[in-house]
């Protein structure tokens, strides 16, 4: 940039000389406005080098943050996640004892229908007894009744 600048002031420069007018004062401006226009140049570039870096400190900062919610997002759900687990299991060990009884009084209740199966069976047979020993005590009375009179 710095050559651009001073390709057409040294065209100007060599043609005033031509012109048999040798003024120093045109070189001394050149110098001096080429380093002010580069100090202004430095000066911007550190500008916009500072806005950048400031924007990125913002964006870090932005990210820092979006970081520590997601990872207390992440903490609260690995909580969430163990208590689950721990009811998860709390009901399995409920589940297996509710099956360890539901076997039990499944037996119980097969043992009860044998036994109320086996009362059916002894009831009948009462019923016969019963009803042999109403026929003969009848019988007995008949025939006393008939003896005696």
């Amino acid at each position: 940039e710095r050559r651009r600048r001073r390709a057409p002031r040294a065209a100007a420069r060599s043609a005033a000389s031509a012109n048999g007018a040798a003024d120093p004062a045109p070189y001394d401006d050149d110098t001096s406005a080429s380093t002010s226009a580069t100090t202004s140049h430095q000066q911007q570039q550190q500008m916009e080098e500072r806005t950048s870096g400031n924007e990125l400190v913002d964006e870090l900062a932005g990210l820092a943050d979006q970081v520590r919610r997601t990872e207390g997002a992440v903490l609260e759900m690995a909580a969430l996640s163990s208590l689950f687990a721990t009811h998860v299991q709390q009901q399995a060990t409920q589940i297996e004892a509710l099956y360890t009884q539901a076997i039990e009084s499944t037996k119980r209740i097969e043992s009860g229908n044998v036994e109320l199966r086996k009362t059916i069976a002894r009831r009948g047979d009462a019923n016969v007894v019963v009803g042999v020993i109403l026929f003969l005590a009848t019988f007995g009375v008949l025939f006393m009744d008939w003896m005696t009179g």
